[in-house]
C-alpha cells in the first residue's frame, strides 16, 4: 500500500478534520530521513485514516501512554558527564545484592549505567515501545507501579519523571509501598517554575519544583527525608538564556548540550556546595522508608 511521509503538525490536523477514532492494526514508523519525528498517512479506510507517531505506534492504540520526547531523550545521552552523576547517586547508595527500580526508564540510558555499576535494574515505563526496547536490552519491564509486588525493593529511583504525572504524590506514595523497611528513593526534578520553557511544555512538564513542597510530598507519604538540595546552579542562568532566546520549537541542540555537559556541569557542581540549599536547576531527594513501621 502506498505511503505518504509528511510532518506530524500535519498528520495532527488531518486527524481533527476527519475526525477519525479507531485505526487499524498496521506497523509503526520510526524517524525521518533527517532523524525528526514524523508520521505517515496511507489512504483512508473502511474505519478511517491511520496515523502514527514516533515512539508512539499506532495512535489510535497507544496515544495515552506514547511518550513524544523520544528524541529529547537520545539528544541528553550526550550529557555524559550529567548522566554518570545521576547514575552515582543510585550506585553509591545502593549494594550489588540490591533490588532497584528504575521509575519512567525511558530508553534506558540510566538503567544501563547502574547495570554496568553491577547492580540489578528493573523498570517501570508506560510508553510501550521503549518498555519493549528496555525487555529487549534485559530489563525486566513493568507498565505500572501496581505490577510491582509491595515491599519487594531496596531502591526505587526516579529521573525527571514527577514533572510528567499530574498526580505525584500518588506515585511517591507507590515508591513507599514497593520498598522494603529501610528502603531507599532517590527523586530528581527540574525547579524553579520561572524557567519554565518551551522545551518544558514541549516534553511535556506540568510543573516544576520547589525544594520546601516537594520534601513535604515525599514526606507525608511516610519517608524520612536523608537529603534534599538543589542541583546545577549554573543551569539556572543557562535556562533563563534558552528561555530568552528560544525559537518556540522547544528543541535542544546536541552540541549545547554536549558543550554545556563537558565545561559547565563539573564547575557548577562545585558551586553547587555553596548554592545548594536555595538555587538550582533541579532538586533532588534522597529519602528512606522507616525500619520499623508504626
Amino acid at each position: 500500500m502506498p505511503t505518504w511521509i509528511v510532518d506530524q503538525a500535519f498528520c495532527q490536523d488531518v486527524s481533527a478534520l476527519t475526525g477519525a477514532v479507531s485505526f487499524p492494526a498496521l506497523p509503526s514508523f520510526d524517524t525521518g530521513l533527517d532523524g525528526s519525528a514524523f508520521c505517515g498517512i496511507v489512504p483512508p479506510t473502511a474505519e478511517g485514516f491511520p496515523f502514527f507517531d514516533r515512539g508512539a505506534g499506532l495512535l489510535g492504540q497507544d496515544a495515552q501512554e506514547a511518550y513524544t520526547g523520544v528524541d529529547v531523550l537520545e539528544t541528553l545521552e550526550e550529557a555524559v558527564n550529567y548522566n554518570r552523576f545521576l547514575a552515582r547517586l543510585v550506585s553509591e547508595r545502593s549494594h550489588p545484592q540490591d533490588s532497584i527500580l528504575d521509575f519512567g526508564a525511558g530508553t534506558g540510558t540510566f538503567a544501563e549505567l547502574i547495570r554496568g555499576a553491577g547492580r540489578h535494574v528493573s523498570c517501570v515505563e508506560l510508553d510501550r515501545s521503549l518498555r519493549n526496547r528496555l525487555n529487549a536490552q534485559g530489563f525486566p519491564s513493568f507498565e505500572s507501579l501496581e505490577d510491582v509486588d509491595s515491599g519487594s525493593l531496596d531502591v526505587v529511583y526516579s529521573f525527571n519523571v514527577l514533572e510528567h504525572i499530574e498526580d505525584d504524590a500518588s506515585i511517591v506514595r507507590g515508591f513507599y509501598d514497593v520498598l522494603k523497611p529501610g528502603g531507599t528513593t532517590i527523586i530528581y526534578v527540574p525547579a524553579l517554575e520561572f524557567l519554565m520553557s518551551g522545551f518544558d511544555r514541549r516534553v511535556g512538564h506540568l510543573r516544576r519544583y520547589r525544594l520546601g513542597p516537594l520534601k513535604t510530598i515525599v514526606a507525608d507519604a511516610g519517608f524520612e527525608i536523608v537529603d534534599a538540595q538543589y542541583v546545577d546552579v549554573l543551569g539556572v542562568p543557562a535556562g533563563l538564556a534558552y528561555k530568552m532566546f528560544e525559537d518556540g520549537s522547544g528543541d535542544l541542540r546536541r552540541s549545547s548540550v554536549a558543550f554545556y555537559d563537558r565545561f559547565a556541569f563539573p564547575f557548577s557542581r562545585m558551586l553547587d556546595r555553596v548554592f545548594q540549599p536555595f538555587l538550582g536547576k533541579n532538586i533532588l531527594v534522597v529519602a528512606r522508608k522507616p525500619e520499623s513501621i508504626s
